[in-house]
């Protein structure tokens, strides 16, 4: 059939069956001869005149670009695209292509931008009263306030994104996706009550449409709550529920953070040794998985067990584990913590100046890394009562 149309001219009829090859090739790669196939097609629509084809080749020639991100490359193509769209007045189109350019900008960190692009496809899908599309952009637009911390608009949108969302009736999953977006925000904000509320809801709808990996997701959210009320025999109840249904499905490092925070709760409980062995179980999976930030934080809770029950040199050996492992993987904080923690240990024992040397280290990381914290603060407070401030 290519022969054909070379053969008479036809070059619009060659741009149309280029078409689905380029698009074969998308999908199976080579992604450079998609990308030829395309820009082929597009010079044949070009030379006809054909804007429809136009607009659809810039955006597959776009689409490969920011599949291989290259994303300056793919924002020029989109924005090309669109400049045809506008020509042709397909506002359904073009609402679609600025979402395109908005997720450009986005992973470009030009997040204004992003909310304009956004706004105006928003604007579009709202005039053509295109329920699912709206909903889909303001989940985006939320994400984004919700990273800038402008949490009221970020819940004002993560709302109405779930009212469309359960008018037109969507797949479950979007549902009760908003509805953990909702929770999130308001137990950021601290509205404990809420939050709840919204994990519980979120966690009915995964229950009714058998989704067990968000039902852990939710339990575990339900627990944090919990524990933030105090309620810490329901908090540890409702993480071992995640813990099951996360080693149901072989997700090891998402259990043994179930167990870092039963463990944290039996802690708060006086349980010592039962938050010990948690933090030990934890160890080993996370140990087992490669996790070595995981596996580091639980040397530091297994350190801090042993400070509390007074076997200094276990917690100084579990410390010094766990700054070298944090060393290892370049975590600075994780350092000062270390450091904080082993200076700690020496001063307990009495051995004044290993103390300050580890303390003083201490200082130093935190103040490299700019960051403000209990443990900074404890950190000064022991250099002073040493140095006799």
């Amino acid at each position: 059939a290519r022969d054909g149309h070379r053969r008479i001219g036809d070059h619009l009829g060659l741009a149309r069956d280029l078409d689905p090859m380029g698009t074969l090739f998308f999908v199976r790669g080579p992604a450079d001869s998609a990308l030829a196939i395309f820009t082929e097609a597009l010079a044949f629509y070009r030379d006809k005149g054909y804007l429809r084809g136009q607009a659809g080749g810039l955006t597959n020639i776009g689409n490969i670009h920011l599949d291989e991100g290259r994303l300056d490359s793919a924002h020029f193509y989109f924005s090309a695209g669109l400049d045809v769209l506008e020509r042709l007045a397909d506002d359904a189109a073009r609402a679609t292509q600025l979402a395109r350019i908005g997720q450009i900008y986005q992973q470009q960190d030009d997040i204004e931008a992003a909310l304009v692009a956004y706004r105006e496809a928003l604007s579009i899908h709202q005039a053509q009263e295109k329920v699912a599309s709206q909903a889909e952009t303001l989940d985006r637009m939320a994400r984004i306030f919700f990273q800038q911390g402008r949490l009221d608009s970020a819940l004002s949108a993560y709302q109405s994104a779930f009212a469309l969302y359960r008018r037109y009736d969507s797949h479950p999953g979007k549902r009760a996706q908003a509805l953990d977006h909702i929770g999130d925000v308001h137990l950021y904000q601290g509205r404990l009550d809420s939050a709840l509320s919204a994990f519980e809801a979120a966690l009915e709808i995964y229950v009714a449409h058998g989704h067990p990996r968000g039902r852990a997701v939710q339990s575990s959210k339900i627990g944090q709550v919990l524990q933030k009320q105090g309620r810490l025999d329901e908090a540890i109840e409702t993480h071992r529920v995640a813990l099951a249904l996360y080693r149901e499905f072989d997700l090891y490092a998402e259990g043994a953070t179930q167990l870092d925070y039963i463990g944290h709760l039996y802690f708060r409980q006086g349980k010592i040794d039962e938050a010990l062995a948690s933090f030990e179980n934890a160890l080993h999976v996370f140990t087992q998985a490669g996790n070595r930030q995981g596996e580091a934080a639980q040397l530091s809770n297994i350190g801090n067990i042993y400070f509390e029950q007074g076997r200094l040199d276990e917690a100084l050996k579990a410390f010094g584990d766990a700054l070298h492992v944090f060393q290892l993987i370049g975590h600075r904080q994780g350092e000062a913590q270390s450091l904080g923690n082993i200076g700690l240990v020496y001063r307990r024992k009495g051995e004044q100046a290993q103390a300050l040397e580890a303390l003083q280290q201490a200082r130093a990381a935190y103040a490299e890394i700019g960051v403000r914290s209990e443990g900074r603060r404890t950190v000064e407070e022991a250099i002073g009562a040493i140095e006799g401030r």
